[in-house]
């Protein structure tokens, strides 16, 4: 339960030139004292302190109605204020000053954030994908997880601070906390466009992103994979899903959504052209691929979808198949051949600017990480090559020396 108790008092330190001064509400909630401004003046022998209203004194200048007036919009702020101390003791919540005063202030302060962000991501299920409401939906049950009752008012910078030390408890890696609050932010932003919160609680707050690691088949294990797919041994879906994943690995690093949206009007002579799903609702992207004869013999001859899809989960398990009986001991999910695409790309002297536009990236920036790696692998070749010449150099001495 919380502590609590109101007097209605004048600001008699805070006197106007006619001798006026503001009428106010005094609280102390569990133990903090908060002044409310309810936009009242008056003299200060009008406020009856006995009965804790403003009486009509004939000898100053204040209506008898203008006075009536005033005692409303004093009983109403009393009404609000036990609503919002009511509501806090059914839920069980004890109110500091920050989140008292934004249920106060906020009309919708009392109405749920967690039902809101349940029907934003129902209203949102015809344009995004599975995945992406998935994603939602997933953070959404972190989040009942975490406090099973948020309310707009509830929403604070310390809340979010304290969501974020569940998701630590939680073992969860920095870039899902990332993207947990990536997404919570989303819908508390859809909120404030809808006039339901008045300022976001991430002003204050920063969640940070690790640069992943990126993983991507090198030039042997691509070729192994040719192999595998050329020998026609692999079981149907398997076959189907390899045949995907070579054609994103040379021509172009597809990603699966748009991989399982294509079909033979998007061959316009020698290039494929595509509008990239990802941005489907905020810009469209057109992408033109230059198709050669290698990457267009993995298509489907038929008219219609050039590739056999499945569900992303099942597309990645049967990758998993796949890369088990290759004898491939990387973790592979279909992204995967994206990166694998653009490493070797660039492995093979393309330039960064076109890779850029092949991967429909807005910024050089996205693009450069590629650079990064490629780098390394040089490196990294350069070290086993020098290496290796040690060995030689270190075996002729001792011959010599015998």
């Amino acid at each position: 339960m919380n502590r609590f108790s109101i007097k209605l008092i004048a600001r008699t330190d805070y006197l106007h030139n006619d001798g006026r001064c503001q009428i106010v509400l005094q609280m102390f909630i569990n133990g903090k004292r908060i002044y409310k401004n309810i936009s009242i003046l008056a003299f200060p022998d009008n406020l009856d302190q006995a009965n804790q209203c403003l009486t009509y004194r004939k000898a100053r200048a204040i209506p008898r109605a203008e006075i009536d007036a005033m005692n409303n919009i004093i009983a109403n702020t009393r009404l609000r204020v036990m609503q919002v101390i009511d509501a806090a003791n059914v839920e069980g919540r004890i109110l500091d000053k920050q989140t008292f005063l934004a249920r106060l202030d906020n009309d919708q302060s009392n109405k749920s954030f967690l039902d809101f962000m349940a029907a934003e991501i129902e209203a949102l299920r015809p344009a995004r994908d599975a995945g992406t409401i998935r994603s939602y939906k997933k953070i959404l049950n972190k989040l009942r997880n975490f406090r099973s009752s948020i309310t707009f008012a509830d929403l604070t910078y310390d809340l979010v601070q304290k969501f974020e030390i569940r998701m630590c408890r939680d073992n969860l890696k920095p870039n899902s906390r990332w993207g947990g609050h990536k997404v919570v932010k989303k819908f508390i932003n859809d909120a404030i466009k809808k006039n339901l919160i008045k300022e976001s609680p991430y002003k204050y707050f920063r969640a940070y992103k690790v640069e992943a690691h990126i993983s991507y088949l090198d030039s042997d294990e691509l070729r192994t994979l040719i192999k595998l797919y050329s020998s026609n041994t692999l079981a149907s879906p398997l076959q189907n899903v390899l045949r995907c994943f070579l054609f994103s690995c040379i021509a172009g690093g597809l990603r699966i959504s748009d991989i399982k949206r294509l079909d033979h009007t998007n061959i316009q002579g020698n290039a494929l052209v595509f509008d990239m799903y990802k941005f489907r609702m905020s810009k469209n992207k057109r992408i033109v691929i230059p198709v050669f004869d290698n990457s267009l013999n993995l298509v489907q001859r038929q008219m219609g979808k050039l590739f056999k899809t499945y569900s992303d989960q099942v597309t990645n398990r049967y990758l998993k198949q796949i890369m088990s009986i290759a004898g491939i001991s990387k973790t592979v999910s279909f992204h995967v051949a994206r990166h694998t695409f653009a490493t070797q790309f660039l492995i093979e002297g393309g330039k960064l600017e076109t890779l850029r536009d092949l991967l429909g990236h807005s910024k050089i920036e996205t693009t450069m990480r590629y650079v990064h790696i490629v780098d390394r692998a040089k490196r990294d070749q350069m070290q086993t090559y020098s290496d290796t010449i040690k060995c030689w150099v270190e075996e002729h001495t001792k011959m010599k020396a015998v």
